[in-house]
């Protein structure tokens, strides 16, 4: 059983990292989650842009150079093979894209970004069943492996993947690749 003592130790590490991984944002101090501050800056620098003027944006996170509005949200699948906390996609209105930024065991693996008019395409060719064909997609570990192992259907259909490996598990941000085109 852990005591008060530990709890507090544990959380004061958690506490410590928390600040330092904020700062690397350049954010100080947040009260929101840090991971989806992560997932919000990852997407804004592998696509291009700027991020929303407010933090707490509704609608929209990322706008990119070329003044798409990108809704971001990450999913942070605990372990391969095991239910997860998977996601239903449904596009803002303020948005025109819809990023998800794919984590296992906290370690980021890709970013799928969709848009608006992807999501039937998706549907059709996942063989969902779930209501809202077109308005929304249940992304889940199985819909992320079907997109990694057959990347160009999915782009053919308007989804862009990006991978992030390397350097630990990074190196690729700085120049990550779509899945389907040339680097």
């Amino acid at each position: 059983m852990n005591t008060p003592e530990h709890l507090l130790a544990g959380f004061a590490e958690y506490r410590t990292a928390r600040l330092a991984f904020l700062e690397t944002l350049g954010l100080g101090h947040s009260n929101r989650d840090p991971i989806a501050e992560f997932a919000e800056h990852l997407v804004c620098s592998v696509l291009g842009g700027t991020l929303a003027g407010c933090r707490t944006q509704k609608g929209w996170d990322v706008e990119t150079t070329d003044r798409v509005r990108v809704q971001v949200k990450y999913v942070a699948d605990p372990e391969r093979g095991m239910v997860g906390n998977w996601h239903n996609i449904v596009i803002a209105d303020e948005a025109d894209e819809f990023a998800l930024v794919v984590l296992e065991r906290l370690v980021p693996k890709a970013i799928h970004v969709f848009t608006r008019e992807s999501l039937a395409g998706c549907y059709d060719a996942l063989e969902k069943t779930h209501a809202s064909r077109g308005t929304q997609l249940n992304f889940t570990g199985a819909v992320h492996d079907r997109i990694m192992a057959d990347p160009a259907t999915f782009e053919r259909l308007g989804v862009r993947t990006f991978v992030l490996s390397g350097h630990g598990f990074l190196a690729d941000v700085e120049t990550p690749t779509a899945m389907g085109t040339e680097a």
